[in-house]
């Protein structure tokens, strides 16, 4: 699993990219260990239409990010290596960046303590209290392994403690008083055109969906989430009206909970998808629990910057 793809030291902190270089290292690493396959093929084995290798790979970058396009695609093309990218449509159908985006964003120049003051004090502003937060350090770095720890409970903070709603009011008035870059610049900046989804797709890369606005999944109401799920699926399908859509990337991983499996099979079977990708960092011994599968950080890959698997 894949997100921002830049020079390993053009942020000083909030947003933590993979080299070109790295990403190509990795490649190599999973190639000679593993059968890169496509996501018909992984389709087709839910399906029991047909058998993968039994040792196989697939690639996936989430949050359909403008690097995506500009540094992944080239090096995949140029290997043949396929590959799924998930996209969330809020920033083409409302012209609004994600929230999780401006967080990281925001981070990259704003020091982590003075961004926590700002949340406290829009905290107040909003709802006219002062902010509680007793979740402990162990807590915020279950869920925020590779932040340092003021980060991670900024984003914990904003992604899973508070209300969605609250947290997307403080960032918004946070982003239009630091930001140095206005909503539409930053989309431009961030995130993959319409136009290199188009062409992306035609080399015969596939995508999926991440909800309309990558909101934490276990904190909205059903109805918000097939809602969002629908939506997301309107984008890519008017977008991509040839290619079929088959699965989905969870924002945050989504816990893995029976209840979150069995809405899963029901939405998906209602939407048309086949299988669910999490960040649950283990090898898929088999596809029994398709809307459940795992998935491995770059960072826990051999090469990556903390690895827990070795191939050899």
């Amino acid at each position: 699993m894949y997100h921002y793809i830049d020079d390993e030291d053009k942020y000083q902190r909030g947003v933590y990219p993979v080299s070109l270089e790295r990403l190509e290292r990795q490649i190599e690493l999973i190639g000679k260990n593993f059968q890169f396959i496509c996501e018909a093929d992984l389709v087709k084995a839910i399906r029991g239409e047909k058998a993968l290798p039994e040792s196989s790979a697939y690639l996936s970058f989430d949050d359909g990010l403008k690097s995506h396009y500009q540094r992944a695609f080239p090096l995949l093309k140029r290997k043949g290596v396929g590959a799924v990218f998930s996209v969330s449509s809020l920033p083409f159908t409302q012209k609004k960046a994600c929230l999780v985006h401006k967080i990281h964003y925001l981070l990259t120049f704003l020091e982590p303590e003075r961004f926590l003051q700002e949340i406290d004090s829009f905290y107040q502003e909003i709802t006219g209290r002062p902010l509680a937060f007793k979740e402990s350090q162990e807590t915020v770095k279950r869920f925020k392994r590779y932040d340092e720890p003021t980060i991670g409970k900024v984003k914990f903070l904003l992604n899973h403690h508070l209300e969605q709603e609250v947290s997307q009011e403080i960032i918004d008035e946070i982003f239009k008083r630091c930001s140095p870059v206005n909503e539409q610049e930053f989309i431009n900046k961030w995130y993959l055109s319409k136009q290199e989804i188009k062409e992306m797709s035609r080399e015969g890369f596939s995508f999926e969906l991440h909800t309309e606005s990558h909101l934490n999944m276990l904190k909205i109401s059903a109805e918000s989430l097939e809602r969002e799920l629908a939506e997301n699926l309107k984008f890519l399908e008017n977008l991509l009206p040839q290619r079929e859509v088959y699965g989905i990337s969870y924002p945050y991983s989504w816990i893995e909970r029976s209840s979150c499996q069995r809405f899963m099979e029901q939405a998906g079977g209602k939407l048309g998808l086949v299988y669910g990708l999490t960040t649950v960092s283990k090898i898929n011994a088999s596809l029994e629990s398709p809307f459940l599968l795992s998935r491995f950080d770059t960072n826990d890959l051999p090469a990556g910057k903390r690895p827990i698997i070795d191939f050899s």
